[in-house]
């Protein structure tokens, strides 16, 4: 499994669920159908992949992963493959582009903005095993050759086909950077000269990408689009995201401004317009990020043309943070949130890893619609002893002024510790950091989440000075080499001190006690519908649980209806069922999961768990609030969460998840999975534990105290057992006759003898 040492999260569109790092992960279900109103005991299945969460590659390297496609609510975490900048735009009609700084001088020449439109890459399937599959066209005369990291499969005349693959792509980034680089050593602009001598342009292949049909449904007017580079001159190209701040779904066009302007037909109203600018070193590194807004202009219903200008030279307004104690810039986030007068929202963000600065220009408060703007600043000394993460927010426009100061009475510190699998060595671990600020929180959950470089070493303690001013809650994530676990938002206050601790194990499937919005329902009925399952991952904290499915290709699922076999399926980590009858029924499901054996793993290497569920047509559940997500609902009909009991796991054990105790003891709270306290409330009847320490031949029951699903469980550790990894099973009851059993191959680690 690969990870890079940066990690960055952007928004997605303004239905969309935040999926990767707000505690939830997209529901891995397998769909089933069969006739309404008959028992499902013969259905027909239709597999689906155990995550709906798809990494594509970019042909410059970098890595973005969409989350939650199939949900209609994606969100896209950006993988930088090297320092720099990253403009991230999210338009109205759903396209997302992410567009890497080191191509941004050869945009529109080069290299076509359908090289970085992420959403039309995923639905394509251009993930990260797969082949980018691009169209090279080159000048007359000139012999089509493949350049950097392009495998050439066909070639006609002056043009040709081709592909990049997700090992390759980095060697175009890496030709970018050392001719961006040699441009502005000899004085010249960066792309002045070509990428790669005879080519003309690269494109996603157009065999892969279906062209968008437009039919107006409002009369169109002439919009004259200008455009000013840095320098004050005309630009050799310029991506403007223009949108209808009436109502977006009216028009957001991306206008490729090639020259001093360019006209589109739009409808009449008001609209809001975005574009961006790079400039670098001679090592061809970004060394300035220049963002411009045009907001509230206005398209007349006239035959003379509007005009709308878009000056680079107007981002003159550095965004800066100054903070209590000594701390560098590591990351930098800008996100403008956009909402039309229907409450509709769309946005764009610049990503800023390292000290370069981002340079803005002024705006005033939107007149139609709202404007949220939002700093999101990450900080550290050299020794990244302590770390600041902190934001600002503004509906009152873009003010000239950019410098933030952070004060000390509105910090809360927060103590992150991290423990981890002794296979792991830290090298491809990140603690990620967030705002979930509550203007914006409704429509787009966490919108934005970082971390710098470099990789925290593992076991780790990390002390983050979190801001208060803009009252927001905050977000964190821990992806590591063998797990991606995120939280839920929490609202720290200020001068206060929190400790959360991250991956304490076991890590294993499961479903927790979730607050806030936009998490999925794993497992919920709805009408003549019913889900079951659950995340991979799931560690000591209730909110805590995958970012997203791991390793989808060792999960297996099997789901049972009052004893009879409806599902039996691969690379699933849950079902659901269409067509369920209105009887009383038990649902029992049984997952099992296996990590590869290239993951690195010695711990919870294997699992095996199973739920079962009593349920009565209209009555089984409790509503599932409003900002939630139910993969099944259809229409009006709610969804209702299912009584599924959850198990969280406290073992006493060290930062590595080993123990050297002679005799061992483990927190157990045994509950329901609810969101904001909607779940079952039937009470926990019991919980029972035992061990192995000779790979399940034998099991000894453990010592278990306590009652209503808090309980402390002890057993002893033998000397013979010594450096070895045992194996734990647990079972629990309610009074309904719900239950859970799960046994964990390599629950803890034991220390070797001395």
């Amino acid at each position: 499994m690969r990870r890079d040492p940066e990690r960055r999260t952007v928004p997605g569109l303004p239905r969309r669920w935040w999926a990767l790092w707000a505690g939830g992960a997209v529901a891995a279900l397998l769909g089933l159908s069969a006739p309404a109103g008959a028992a499902p005991t013969t259905p027909t299945a239709t597999p689906l992949p155990a995550t709906d969460t798809t990494t594509v590659t970019l042909p410059t390297g970098d890595h973005v992963t969409v989350s939650g496609a199939g949900t209609g609510k994606p969100t896209y975490t950006v993988e930088p493959s090297r320092h720099g900048g990253v403009h991230s735009v999210q338009t109205a009609a759903g396209d997302h582009y992410v567009i890497p700084a080191v191509a941004t001088p050869y945009l529109g020449r080069q290299l076509d903005l359908s090289l970085f439109d992420v959403t039309t890459m995923a639905a394509r399937g251009i993930d990260d095993g797969a082949r980018i599959p691009v169209r090279l066209s080159f000048a007359d005369g000139v012999t089509p050759t493949a350049p950097a990291g392009v495998t050439l499969t066909a070639v006609r005349g002056t043009t040709a086909r081709g592909y990049l693959t997700a090992k390759s792509a980095s060697a175009l980034a890496t030709a970018a950077r050392h001719r961006i680089g040699a441009d502005v050593a000899a004085g010249r602009a960066p792309g002045s000269t070509p990428l790669f001598a005879g080519m003309t342009r690269m494109s996603l292949d157009a065999a892969s990408v279906t062209a968008k049909t437009v039919t107006p449904h409002y009369p169109l007017y002439t919009l004259q689009v200008n455009g000013i580079d840095a320098d004050g001159n005309t630009p050799d190209y310029l991506p403007v995201f223009i949108t209808n701040t009436d109502s977006a779904a009216r028009a957001d066009p991306v206008v490729e401004l090639q020259g001093s302007s360019e006209r589109v037909m739009v409808p009449a109203g008001h609209y809001t317009a975005q574009t961006f600018g790079d400039s670098f070193d001679e090592q061809g590194d970004q060394s300035k990020n220049l963002t411009v807004v045009v907001d509230d202009f206005t398209v007349a219903a006239s035959t003379a043309p509007s005009q709308v200008t878009l000056d680079l030279r107007t981002a003159t307004s550095p965004v800066t943070v100054s903070t209590p104690k000594p701390a560098v810039q590591d990351v930098l986030v800008t996100t403008y949130y956009r909402f039309d007068a229907t409450g509709a929202s769309f946005g764009f963000e610049n990503n800023q890893s390292g000290d370069a600065p981002i340079y803005v220009n002024p705006q005033p408060a939107a007149t139609t619609g709202r404007l949220h703007y939002l700093v999101h600043w990450i900080g550290a000394p050299a020794d990244q002893s302590y770390r600041y993460d902190v934001a600002f927010a503004s509906d009152d426009g873009v003010a000239a002024d950019q410098s933030y100061r952070v004060r000390s009475d509105q910090l809360a510190t927060v103590h992150h510790h991290l423990y981890h699998d002794p296979g792991d060595d830290g090298r491809y671990t990140t603690l990620l950091g967030g705002p979930t600020d509550p203007q914006i929180a409704p429509q787009w959950g966490v919108p934005a989440m970082a971390s710098p470089i470099p990789a925290q070493q593992l076991p780790a303690d990390v002390t983050m000075y979190v801001g208060t001013a803009d009252s927001g809650q905050w977000g964190n994530a821990v992806a590591t080499a063998t797990a991606d676990l995120a939280g839920d938002g929490h609202t720290y206050l200020a001068g206060h001190e929190y400790s959360i601790e991250w991956g304490r194990g076991p890590i294993v499937p499961g479903l927790g006690q979730f607050t806030g919005a936009r998490h999925v329902c794993y497992s919920c009925s709805a009408g003549d519908a019913l889900s079951l399952g659950m995340p991979m991952q799931h560690d000591a904290v209730p909110d805590h649980t995958s970012g997203s499915a791991l390793y989808p290709a060792q999960a297996h699922f099997i789901l049972y209806r009052n004893g009879t076999l409806i599902a039996d399926q691969d690379r699933a980590l849950g079902a659901t069922v269409t067509g369920v009858p209105d009887s009383d029924a038990t649902y029992r499901g049984v997952l099992d999961t296996t990590m590869p054996a290239d993951s690195g793993a010695t711990l919870w290497t294997k699992t095996h768990t199973e739920v079962t569920v009593k349920y009565s047509p209209g009555t089984t559940g409790s509503p599932l609030p409003a900002g939630d997500y139910c993969a099944i609902q259809d229409g009006d009909t709610p969804c209702q969460v299912l009584p599924v009991l959850t198990l969280n796991y406290r073992l006493a054990v060290d930062r590595q998840n080993t123990s050297s105790a002679a005799i061992q003891a483990m927190g157990l709270r045994v509950g329901h999975v609810s969101y904001d306290g909607a779940g079952s409330s039937s009470p926990i009847a019991s919980a029972k534990v035992s061990v192995s320490f000779d790979h399940g031949d034998t099991w000894r029951p453990a010592h278990v105290l306590g009652a209503a699903g808090t309980y402390a469980v002890t057993w002893r550790n033998p000397a013979s057992a010594a450096g070895t990894a045992p194996m734990l099973r647990v079972r629990a009851t309610d009074a309904n006759g719900d239950a859970i059993e799960q046994t964990i191959t390599a629950a803890y680690q034991l220390a070797a003898a001395q």
